[in-house]
Formats: structure tokens, sequence, C-alpha cells
């Protein structure tokens, strides 16, 4: 059959054109029909089917768009899609490479899977509007921040303020500030506390023509705070800021009950939100020393011991010889200082970002304040010449760190080992023993002494600075040479007495620590010289005359003395082949001269015996002994082995001494001198620091044990965070939102868990994980489970877990033990309900303690299966070994999380966010305890209770 068109076209006109008879037109027409469907079969393959699955070979556009299914979707024809289901490798913008999978210098945004089979996303802008889950999250930010921030104990910003007047309603006598405590998400509590003083400064505000913006300062006492829920139906927690410059404690002049409208100077009342504003007043005024032992339980006295209702209080910082400036809405207050609690509360932490505020000569700085609020003198003298005290000073400075240079207070800076209890001394140190006296004179004809006591007091000086050390620190012995022997007894120094000084030959007193018997501190020659011998008496004159004068006595002898020059040796350190510090002895230089005299004169020709003994961190010798060339040579100071990671270093004594004994024959006594070689420990703190893993100018946390050097720096990711009430440094970590669930696990006393413990322990506040309370139990034998428990057992205070069948969950806990040996378990046992009947089964695990008093990290993870219970028990406890045996034992950030592996601690949804202040105890629950009780009606938790909490009801 014909398929070319032409063929098929001339066929057909051929028929069309025929006029003979007998022309077989029939099967003419019959081939050209055959051959034109064999055409469009052949063409077929060029268009697409509609009703079978077809194939395009070549690009199709569609200028209006393409639908898909039923629906909606399908593609526009501005290239606007609307899909279900989108499957894809990467998702990208038209202008992203993947040159721009970088952190800086990048545009659009790419999400692919990589070739390590993990997908990746880049975007500028990431915003989760409602939770945000991490396994971890890691920020890389360049930021910037103006002006001087402080780190204290508390912080608002100010969003009321109306004044307090005095009983006659004339003049003010103190700003009443609010801060919103509640704005409908998150409720937050009052960090404040009376005594605490407000700093309110800003710096480099332009004025406007107006005069409505500039700078503001004040720096004001609190004498009062608390929450109070204001007209518009929120809570605010406010601070009564001073107004009067001084005044007694026990001085009533605050309002305590009733309301009054408030009015401003003028006479205008002050709105809020279109409504008249009032305070509590009646008339009954009280005073702040009442305030403050309500606040505080009943205390009554200052960190100084001084009675508050007896003292002078400063209500505000006189600025300029005038008035500060009054306290506004807008206004950010932060706690510097506190008048009654400074030793506690008058902490501060400040970063100066700039210089125009005068806070430090050199920007950026780190500078640390203590004691903030104690009476501080000052350059003003009054009337009588006496130095003006004031609390509104930055005082005492603790430490300094700039650009410029990095400044510790020496009084306050103190390196330790292993516990802060075990202080080293970071500087050169040198003990000084100071004598009652430093003559014996033995009186040969009474057989008594001057002195007839010797006592000793001992002087430690670091750097420049000296302090004379308790009695009850230091032990006095001595070295005695009696005048009956010849070998050296070593007895106490109050023994001596006992025997007798004028028993003495020789005499040396020796320091040494009272906690440390075997750490001599320091020592002394003490001298002894006798009086000449009584002469013969005289012959008895005749005739009444008197008789002749008795024959002179033998004049006594001054005692020798032992001269060391110098006495006291200051070296440095060099390196040796493996970069380890060392003292270099080689060719004596490290020498000093020795002399034996007797009034300035020597008598080293008198001298058989010249030795070196009680060598301490060092080795020497006597060189040229006998001669006027005498020295003590120091071959060499003595190191000490350390770790420091997994590097041994050698780092040499930063103390030693050598004591010099020479004999006399003419006597036959012993004289004696001690060479006192110091280390220059700066020198050896910079190898330290060279061989310490590098140490950064960063926040960091020194985790080494200085005793072996064990840990490098231990270096922590610093998060700077201020809000309205909340000013603080925090060490991030891995946790995001609050997971925890278990309540009260920060361990605040807030309720929510069982302490259990033998007898003492509790909560401590510094001894925890990452500035975490932890609770000290103790355990005294085999029947006392101590730790902490979520259990039925105490309903009133603890409730069980709720949890799901057939899902994971992780129990984890730090603990300590001061002994290797207890048992240490996390316990999970099944509950009926919150608050039910204990059951016996469950799922438990224990754990080896492995270092005495240090924290350890204990997990594991257990699966509820198909259990038919809806509620756990979990607690975390340590037993002794035995009866008879007492375990102390440390638990800190309990945690149980869904799921199968530690996602790091945090509180639980349920926990307030404590922002300090309440003095009202288990307002969360109403459960009776503490300082709350039931007077009349009773409590209730039913529908009308607020969220089903405890309910109280007078029956009113």
């Amino acid at each position: 059959m014909a398929t070319d068109n032409d063929v098929i076209k001339k066929e057909l006109e051929g028929i069309r054109d025929e006029r003979r008879t007998h022309a077989n037109t029939a099967q003419r027409i019959g081939n050209a029909l055959l051959s034109l469907l064999g055409r469009v079969e052949n063409a077929g393959g060029n268009f697409l089917r509609k009703d079978i699955a077809d194939t395009a070979q070549k690009l199709i556009r569609f200028m209006e768009g393409l639908k898909l299914g039923d629906g909606e979707m399908g593609l526009d024809a501005k290239g606007g899609a609307v899909l279900s289901d989108v499957v894809v490798d990467r998702v990208h913008d038209a202008k992203s490479t993947p040159a721009d999978r970088v952190m800086v210098g990048a545009q659009g945004f790419d999400l692919y899977m990589g070739a390590d089979g993990k997908s990746h996303m880049y975007v500028d802008y990431l915003v989760a509007r409602a939770k945000f889950f991490a396994a971890s999250a890691e920020v890389r930010k360049v930021s910037y921040s103006g002006g001087t921030t402080v780190f204290s104990n508390a912080g608002s910003t100010i969003a009321k303020v109306t004044y307090v007047f005095d009983a006659a309603g004339k003049k003010v006598i103190a700003y009443k500030c609010y801060a919103l405590a509640d704005d409908g998400t998150t409720r937050t509590m009052n960090w404040w506390h009376v005594g605490m003083m407000a700093l309110c400064q800003t710096f480099n505000v332009k004025a406007d023509e107006m005069e409505s913006l500039q700078n503001r300062y004040y720096w004001r006492m609190v004498i009062g705070v608390g929450q109070e829920v204001l007209e518009d139906s929120k809570l605010y927690d406010y601070v009564i800021l001073s107004n009067v410059r001084e005044f007694v404690g026990g001085e009533a002049m605050l309002p305590n009950k009733g309301v009054r409208v408030l009015a401003d100077e003028t006479g205008r009342v002050l709105r809020w939100g279109g409504v008249a504003v009032a305070t509590v007043y009646d008339g009954e005024l009280v005073s702040m020393a009442e305030l403050f032992a309500k606040q505080e339980k009943g205390r009554t006295s200052d960190d100084g011991g001084n009675v508050i209702a007896q003292r002078v209080f400063y209500g505000y910082e006189v600025v300029n010889g005038g008035e500060p400036d009054a306290p506004a809405a807008g206004d950010v207050i932060v706690q510097v200082g506190d008048q009654i609690r400074w030793k506690s509360h008058g902490n501060v932490i400040k970063l100066s970002t700039s210089t125009e505020d005068n806070a430090t000569d050199s920007a950026p700085a780190i500078t640390m304040y203590h004691q903030i609020g104690a009476l501080w003198e000052t350059d003003a003298k009054d009337s009588e010449g006496q130095p003006v005290r004031n609390p509104y000073q930055w005082k005492e400075v603790t430490c300094v760190i700039s650009p410029e240079q990095v400044l510790l207070n020496a009084r306050r800076f103190k390196l330790f080992t292993d516990s802060v209890d075990n202080i080293i001394e970071p500087y050169v140190v040198m003990y000084t023993i100071v004598p009652s006296c430093s003559c014996i004179v033995r009186h040969t004809a009474t057989r008594s002494t001057t002195p007839e006591v010797i006592e000793a007091e001992t002087v430690k000086r670091v750097g420049n600075t000296t302090e004379l050390l308790s009695s009850s620190d230091v032990k006095y012995m001595a070295d005695v040479v009696w005048q009956d022997g010849n070998g050296v007894e070593t007895m106490a120094l109050t023994d001596v007495h006992t025997r007798g000084l004028y028993n003495v030959k020789s005499l040396k007193i020796k320091a040494y620590m009272l906690k440390d018997a075997e750490k001599m501190l320091a020592e002394c020659d003490i001298a002894v010289v006798t009086d000449g011998e009584q002469g013969e008496d005289g012959k008895p004159g005749t005739d009444g005359k008197p008789g002749a004068d008795g024959a002179d006595g033998w004049d006594g002898k001054d005692a020798a003395v032992v001269v060391i020059n110098p006495s006291v040796l200051t070296v440095d350190t060099v390196k040796d082949g493996s970069g380890n510090p060392r003292v270099d002895c080689s060719g004596e230089k490290v020498k000093a001269e020795v002399r034996i005299e007797r009034e300035g004169v020597s008598i080293v020709g008198e001298c058989d015996r010249y030795e070196v003994v009680d060598m301490m961190g060092c080795s020497a010798h006597i060189a040229d002994g006998g001669t006027s060339r005498m020295r003590i040579v120091v071959d060499s100071i003595t190191r000490d082995e350390y770790m420091v990671g997994s590097t041994k270093r050698y780092i040499p004594r930063t103390t030693a001494t050598a004591t010099v004994r020479i004999h006399c024959a003419t006597n036959n006594s012993y004289y004696y001198a001690t060479l006192t070689v110091n280390v220059n420990v700066s020198a050896v703190w910079s190898e330290l620091t060279i061989t310490s893993e590098k140490l950064l100018s960063e926040y960091s946390e020194i985790s080494s044990s200085v005793e072996g050097m064990k840990g490098e720096l231990k270096q922590y990711d610093s998060k700077i965070e201020q809000t309205a009430r909340n000013i603080a440094l925090k060490v991030s970590q891995t946790a995001v939102g609050r997971k925890n669930m278990l309540v009260g696990s920060a361990l605040k006393r807030q309720g929510g868990v069982r302490i259990g413990t033998y007898e003492g322990g509790g909560i401590e506040t510094l001894n925890g994980v990452n500035g975490v309370n932890c609770a000290h139990v103790i355990s005294a034998g085999l029947d006392y489970f101590s730790g902490l428990f979520w259990w039925p057992i105490t309903p009133d205070l603890t409730k069980c877990i709720k949890i799901e069948k057939n899902k994971k969950y992780t129990a984890s806990v730090w603990v300590k033990c001061d002994r290797l040996d207890p048992l240490v378990r996390i316990e999970i046992k099944w509950a009926e309900n919150a608050t039910g009947t204990r059951l016996s089964d469950g799922f438990s695990e224990s754990f080896q303690i492995k270092k005495i008093k240090e924290w350890q990290f204990c997990s594991f993870t257990f699966d509820t299966g198909n259990t038919i219970y809806d509620y756990i028990e979990c607690n975390f406890w340590a037993r002794s070994k035995e009866d008879g045996i007492t375990t102390n034992a440390w638990f800190c950030q309990p945690m149980l999380v869904e799921g199968d592996e530690y996602v790091g601690w945090s509180l639980s949804e349920d926990d307030v966010d404590y922002i300090g202040g309440n003095l009202l105890d288990n307002t969360d629950t109403l459960q009776t305890g503490g300082n709350l009780v039931v007077a009349n009606g009773n409590l209730y938790t039913d529908a009308n209770s607020y969220k089903g909490n405890n309910t109280g009801y007078t029956g009113e």
C-alpha cells in the first residue's frame, strides 16, 4: 500500500476524475482508503494519546497551565504549583549553587540531601512560632553591645510609678514602681528584697529640643517589695524605692493597710488606663525593719551584726550635692548592692563595652565587685575630721579584666586543689617568725633568764601585703641544745619553759601549719648569752674599815651569729629540652655568702665543722668551709611531677630552704641559719599557661586540680541573657524546652519531691552541677534508703508520674558520694494512680561509684511495654554497704524524659519560673506547711477551684 502523501493524493484524484465505464472504481476506492488508513497509522507516533498511557519524545509547552486530578492541584502559566505531596532531592532558589552552602557571604536558600545521607538546609531567617526542638543547637553569631551590662540578683523594667506620701500626705517619701509579673503567658516571681539598692543609668543619649529625651541616673534603696493586681486585672511586681536621704531602720514611715487615690505634686489624680490609681494606706505605718523581718523569717540584724531597727540607712545617692532623678515608666533598674546583706547580695559583675559612662578607662572590660552596700570610707571628711562613710560606692573591686591589663585583688584571689578548703598561694609567699625577744640572757648569779618566757608570732607576706596569722592556725616547735648535752632535741616551744630557759644553750623556733604538721612555714634562731660569773668576795676590813673590793668576774661572751647574705634568694626558671620549667643551678648560679661572727668579728677560726642540714625542696652544700670565702651553694631545686591532660610535666617547687649548721669548738655549741630560695612563680605560671593546652581569654572554668594538674582549663560557651527581671550569666545546655517529667527537680524548696535522709543533709546551693541546687542525704545502714523520691507515700508533697504504654523513658541523675562502696540506684515502680497504692514490681539499675566526692552521671532507659498501669514512681537513692557505716551522698539534676537518650537537664512544664521574693510558703499548692496555716474555713478542690488547685474557702 502506498503511504506517501503524494501517491495517495493521486489515487484519490484519479477516482474523482474517472469517466470511463468498467474502470473497476470500487477496487480503486478500496485501495485508496487502505493507503489512507496506513498513512494515519504511521502518523500516530507523532501525537499524544488521551485514552491510554503515552510518552512524549520532545518538550511540550502548556500556555495556560496544567491541572492534575479532579481538584485544584496543578501548575499555572507562571509556574505556581498547588501540590499535595512533593518528593525531591533538592529544593533551592534560582540563584543558589553549592558554593553558597556557607555561613557568611552566601545568598538564597537550599534544601538538599547530602552525600552523607543527611538532609541539609541553608536559609537566612528561621522562625518557629510555637516550639523549636533540636537534639543540639550551635549558634554562631557576631554581635555588638554598647554600654554597660550588670549581672546581679534582680532587675526590672518599670511599667508604672506611683507616689508614696508621708502620714500628712504632703511629702513624697518613696516611689512605688510596678513591673509586669504576668502577661497572660508567663508568670514570674519577684527577685527584689528589702535592703537592696536599685540603679538606673543611661548615657550617651542625645537630648531633643524639648528635653523629653535625656540621660537618667538614680541609685536608691529598696524599702518594700510585693505583688499587686491593678485595674487592668494583670499581676504586677512592685518595689518601693526610698526618697528619704537618711532614716533609721525602726522608723515607722511606710503605709501598711488601706486604700488612697494618688495624685501628683500638682494635685492631679494619677490615672492608668483611664482609672484612678490607689495605693494601700490607712494611717497605720510600719518600719522597714518590720518589713524585712517578715520577709526574712524574723531576721533582725545585718551582715555586720548591727540591729536593723537601730542603725541608719541611706535612701539614695546624692548626685552632685542635689537630688537624683525620680523613677519613671520605661526605666530599667538593676540591683547593685544591698545595705543589709551586702556579703551575699552585694556582689556584682559589670561588663562595660564603652568608656562613656566612666565605668572603666578601657573597653571592653569585666569588673567584679564584692560587698557593695557596706559602709565604705569616702574621700570627704565630716565636721570632726572623720572620714565620711557611704554605701553608694563601687567597692570592693575583686577583679578587672580588660584589653589593657588584668588586675586581681591579692586579698581575694586564691587557687585551690581538690576542694575549696585546700587553698594554695598563687604568689611568692614568705613567712617570718617574729619572736617576743630575739635574745635570751642567762643570769648565772640567780640562775634565771631575761625574758622568763619567749613566745612567737608568724607574719605572712603575699606580694606587698602582710597578714598576722592566728595562733589557732600555727604550731610552734623548738630545736633545743641543752647546756648539759650536745644533741638537738625537738619539742613544742611551750615545753621548753617546763625545763627552763636557763638550761638552754641554743634555740631555734620553727613555725608549722596546724593542719599540716609537715609544712614548715619559717624558722628563726634565738641568741643565747650568759652574764659574767660572780667575782670573789673582798677580805673583811680591820678596825671597822671597809674591806677590799672583790676581784672582777669574767666578762660574759656575746652569742655567736651565723649570717647568710642574702638570706633570701629569688630565682627565675628556664625551659629544659622538653619544655618543662627548671631552675638553672649550674656554675654556682644560686649561692649565698656564709659568715659566723661575734660582735661583728669573724670567729671562723674557732669553728671546726660546717654542714647543710634540713634541706627542704632542694639540695645544697658548703663550699670553702672555714675560710673567708665560705658560701652555701644550691645544687638543684626539686621538681614535682604533674599530669596536664595526658602530658606529663615537671614543675619546680616554689619555695625551698636549706639550713647551715656550724660547730664552734671553743664552747662546743652549734649555730644555725637558714637560706630561703623563692622560685619566681610568675615565671612558673607562664610555663603552666603554655603547657595547659593554651589558656584563652574567654569565659572559662578552672576544672583542673592543681595538685597534679590532672585536668586542663575546661572552657564553656557562655550566654548572656537579660530580661526585665532576669539578669544572669548562664552556661548553655543541649536541652531545648522543658522535657523533664519530674516536678521540683531544681531542688528550690518549692515542693514536688521528697528528700529522704537519715539526719542532717538538705538542699545545698553551692556544690551542684552547673550552679543547680543539689540534695545532700545521709544513709546510716542497710535500712536507710536516702535520696530523692517521686512516690505516693507522701501525697501532700509528691505525686507519681503519668506515663504511656509501649514507650521508652530515660531516667538520669548526677550523684557523688564520700565512699566507693555504697549502693546507688535509680528505681522505677508501677503505681495505680498519682497518689495511690505503691506496687512492688518495676525497673531499677544500680551504679558503682568510681571516684570519691566527684560528680558522676548515671542514666538508664526502660520500656513500659503493654502495661496496665498509667503511673510510675521515680526514685534516686543511695544506701550504706552495711550497718554502722555512714554514707554521705549528693544528688543533682534528676531527670525523667520520654525517649531512649539523655537530652540535657531542664525544668518540667509544671515548675514555676522562680524569680524570687514571695514571702508566702506553698502559694502554688496551698498545702499546709511553712508559714501557711488555715485559720478559718478549709481547703477544697472541685469544679469551682482554680485550675484544679487547692482553693481556700472561708464561708463568709
